[in-house]
C-alpha cells in the first residue's frame, strides 16, 4: 500500500469527516473508479440513472452520501495514477462545498471543477502540478490559493460573481492561456501577467456589457507577451499600444478611427465589432494586417485600403446595403497563394495503403513539419488567425480541386468549402489546436468506385499546397445515405415565439423545483432548531413535467397549416444565388462521371489520407477493400 493509498482510507474513514467532506469522497470515487478502473468487474455508467439520481440528491435537504467500500478501496489504490480530474456534473447535480480531497491527487495536471460553491479555492494548494484549470462557480470571492499553481499554463474560469478577487493571478510565472467568462471590470485588479499569451474576455453572462465598457486599455494587466485578445467592450483605443507583439486582435468598442492600432505592426488578423465606426484607412498603413473583419451598422470607405500592400480577405457584417468598393477591393486584393501555395508542385510517388498498429501513430499521419515551415512547430509560431486563415483556403483548394474534377457531381461525395460564416468570424474565437486535417465522406457505392480518382485528384491539391495536410476519410455506402444526411433540411424549423416559450416553459419548471428545494431546506432546518428527529425526513415529490400549454398554438407539419409546404417532390427551378454557386453542387457545370457499376453496400471504413497514400489501423474492417480499389497491397508498420 502506498502513501497516498494509506493516507486517503486513514482520512477518508475517519468518523470526524463532515457530510460536504464525504460528499467530495464521493463525487472523487465516481470519477476515478468510471475513468481509471479496468476491472473485469467493473459496473458500466448508465447515463440515464446517473443523471435521475444526482437529480435526486440536488433536491434533497436531508442527502446523506453512501460511498461503497470496495469503490472507496479501489481509488485508493488508483489516486497516483489520476491526472486527469473531470468533476463536471452528469445533468444537475448537487454542488461540491469542500476540496479537502484535493490533498489527495497530488499528480492532478488537469481539472474540470464545475458547479461547486465555495468562497475561495482552499485545497488547490496541494495542486503542485496543474497545468490546465477549467472552474465554473458563483459563489468563489476569492482564487488567492491559485497562486501555490506555480505550474499552471492554461486557466478558464466562468463566473457570475461581480468582484472576484484576481491579484495572486500575478504569481503564476508560466500562465499563457487566460479565458475569463465574467465581470470583465475585475480584470483591472491583476498588476500583471508577465507570461500570458492568450486573453479571451468573454462577458455574456452581464447582459449590459456595453454599459458596463471597460475605459481603455490602461484598464489591463501588463502583458508584454500577449499575443492574441479577444472580446471586451472599451470605450476607447487608448493603451493598445502597451501590447506590441499582437499578432490577433478582436475587440469590441465605441471608438470611431482606428487610428490608435498603428502601433501594432505585428498584427495579421483584426476583427472590430463597433456600431459608431467610421474611420478604416488606418489599417492601409499597418505593415502586417492580412485578414480584417468589421461588424458594424456602418458602411465603410474600403477604397482607401486599396493600396494595402499585406491584404489578402476583408470582411463586413452589419450593413445590408451595397457597398461596390467592398466588392472591388475583394477583387484587387491578392489570394493567399503566395503564402499558403507552392510554386512548383512536389513529386507524387504510386499512393501506398499503409496499415498501423496503434492509433497514435495515425495522428500526424505524413504530416511531419517541413523544414520551412513558418516559424516555429506549433504552425505560424501558434498566430490561431494565419492557421484559421490556411485552414479556409486550403479546404476551398481542394473543394475546387474536386468540382472541377466532376467528382462532386457523383451522389454521396461529401466535402463542402469552408469560407467563413460571418456572425462566427465575431462569435467563435479560433481555438488553439486546430490540426491540418480536413474531412471527406463517401457515403455511396457510385462514389467508391470512383475512389482511385477521387484520391488521385485529392493527392495532387495535396501536392501544391506548401505545408503538408491530410483528410480524415470515412467510407460508408448506404442506400438511404442522401435521405440522412440531408434530412434535417426538411424539418420545419421551430418559430423564434415557439422557441422563446418552451425555453420560458424550461425555466419555470426549474424555478418551481428551486423554490420546493429551499421550502423542505427551510423546513428541515426549523425541525433541527426544534430538536426533532429529522433522519426520516421525506424532500417534497418534484412535480411531473407539465406538456407546455402554449404548443397548440403553434402549427406544425400535421395540422394542415397551409403556410406550411412540403418540398416540390416533382422537382423545380430553384432560384440563383451568385453567392452560393461557388460552393453548392446544385450549380455545378455538368461534367460526365461514368458509373463504374461497383456495388461496394456493406463496406464501412475510416481511415487517413495524405499525399503518400492511405493510412488505416489494423482492426479497420475496410483494409483489403480499399487496397483492391486502389490495386496496391497493404504494408504493415508496427
Amino acid at each position: 500500500m502506498n502513501k497516498i493509498e494509506h493516507d486517503f482510507l486513514s482520512w477518508a474513514n475517519d468518523p470526524a469527516r463532515t457530510l460536504e467532506e464525504r460528499y467530495g469522497i464521493l463525487r472523487l470515487a465516481e470519477f476515478t473508479y468510471m475513468r481509471y478502473y479496468q476491472g473485469a468487474d467493473k459496473t458500466p455508467l448508465d447515463w440515464a440513472t446517473a443523471s435521475k439520481a444526482h437529480e435526486q440528491r440536488l433536491y434533497n435537504p436531508a442527502y446523506q452520501p453512501f460511498i461503497d467500500e470496495k469503490q472507496l478501496r479501489i481509488t485508493a489504490e488508483l489516486l497516483p495514477r489520476v491526472e486527469e480530474l473531470n468533476l463536471d456534473p452528469i445533468g444537475e447535480d448537487r454542488p461540491l462545498r469542500n476540496l479537502a480531497f484535493l490533498a489527495f491527487v497530488p499528480n492532478v495536471t488537469s481539472l474540470r471543477l464545475h458547479s461547486f460553491e465555495r468562497e475561495d479555492l482552499d485545497g488547490f494548494q496541494h495542486l503542485k502540478h496543474l497545468r490546465v484549470a477549467h472552474l465554473r462557480s458563483d459563489e468563489v470571492e476569492d482564487y488567492s490559493a491559485l497562486a501555490a499553481c506555480h505550474e499552471l499554463r492554461e486557466l478558464h474560469i466562468t463566473t457570475h460573481f461581480p468582484w472576484p478577487v484576481l491579484r495572486a493571478l500575478s504569481e503564476l510565472p508560466h500562465l499563457e492561456i487566460l479565458n475569463w467568462h465574467g465581470n470583465s471590470l475585475a480584470l483591472a485588479d491583476i498588476p500583471s501577467l508577465p507570461a500570458l499569451r492568450s486573453l479571451q474576455i468573454q462577458s455574456q453572462y452581464y447582459q449590459n456589457e456595453p454599459k458596463n465598457s471597460i475605459r481603455d486599455l490602461h484598464q489591463l494587466p501588463d502583458m508584454p507577451m500577449l499575443d492574441h485578445f479577444w472580446g471586451g467592450w472599451f470605450h476607447r483605443l487608448d493603451g493598445i499600444g502597451r501590447f506590441p507583439k499582437l499578432r490577433f486582435l478582436a475587440i469590441r468598442g465605441f471608438f470611431k478611427s482606428l487610428s490608435g492600432l498603428t502601433a501594432l505592426t505585428e498584427l495579421t488578423h483584426l476583427r472590430i465589432t463597433n456600431p459608431r465606426l467610421e474611420e478604416v484607412a488606418t489599417v492601409a498603413s499597418m505593415p502586417s494586417v492580412r485578414h480584417m473583419a468589421v461588424h458594424s451598422e456602418r458602411p465603410q470607405d474600403w477604397g482607401v485600403l486599396m493600396t494595402s500592400e499585406t491584404l489578402r480577405e476583408v470582411f463586413h457584417l452589419g450593413f445590408d446595403g451595397d457597398q461596390p468598393d467592398l466588392e472591388t477591393l475583394r477583387m484587387l486584393i491578392p489570394p493567399w497563394d503566395d503564402l499558403f501555395a507552392l510554386p512548383e508542385p512536389r513529386a507524387l510517388e504510386p499512393i501506398r495503403v499503409m496499415v498501423r498498429s496503434s492509433l497514435d501513430d495515425m495522428t500526424g499521419a505524413d504530416c511531419d513539419i517541413s523544414s520551412d515551415f513558418p516559424e516555429g512547430p506549433e504552425g505560424w509560431d501558434g498566430n490561431l488567425g494565419m492557421r484559421q486563415s490556411e485552414t479556409w483556403w486550403v479546404e476551398n483548394q481542394l473543394h475546387t480541386a474536386l468540382r472541377d474534377a466532376g467528382y462532386l457531381k457523383l451522389q454521396g461525395v461529401r466535402m463542402g468549402s469552408n469560407p467563413p460564416e460571418l456572425y462566427s468570424l465575431f462569435s467563435n474565437p479560433p481555438t488553439p489546436w486546430m490540426p491540418r486535417r480536413l474531412s471527406l465522406r463517401i457515403l455511396k457505392s457510385e462514389a467508391i468506385g470512383h475512389i482511385p480518382g477521387i484520391f488521385e485528384c485529392i493527392r495532387k491539391a495535396l501536392s501544391q499546397i506548401r505545408h503538408p495536410w491530410q483528410l480524415h476519410v470515412t467510407v460508408q455506402p448506404d442506400a438511404d445515405a442522401e435521405t440522412w444526411d440531408e434530412s434535417w433540411k426538411h424539418i420545419p424549423p421551430k418559430s423564434y415565439a415557439q422557441e422563446m416559450v418552451e425555453l420560458e416553459h424550461q425555466l419555470e419548471q426549474k424555478r418551481l423545483r428551486k423554490q420546493i428545494f429551499l421550502k423542505d431546506q427551510h423546513r428541515m432546518r426549523l425541525l433541527q432548531e426544534l430538536g426533532e428527529d429529522t433522519e426520516g425526513f421525506k424532500p417534497t415529490p418534484l412535480p411531473a413535467p407539465q406538456e407546455n400549454p402554449d404548443s397548440e398554438f403553434f402549427s406544425s407539419p400535421d395540422d394542415g397549416d397551409e403556410e406550411y409546404e412540403e418540398d416540390d417532390k416533382d422537382g423545380g427551378i430553384a432560384n440563383f444565388d451568385p453567392e452560393q454557386a461557388a460552393n453548392d453542387e446544385v450549380w455545378l457545370s455538368p461534367v460526365d462521371v461514368g458509373d463504374p457499376n461497383s456495388d461496394w453496400n456493406g463496406l464501412f471504413c475510416m481511415f487517413i489520407l495524405s499525399e503518400k497514400g492511405v493510412h488505416m489501423h489494423a482492426r479497420n474492417r475496410g483494409i483489403e477493400s480499399i487496397a483492391d480499389l486502389l490495386d496496391v497491397i497493404p504494408e504493415r508498420k508496427t
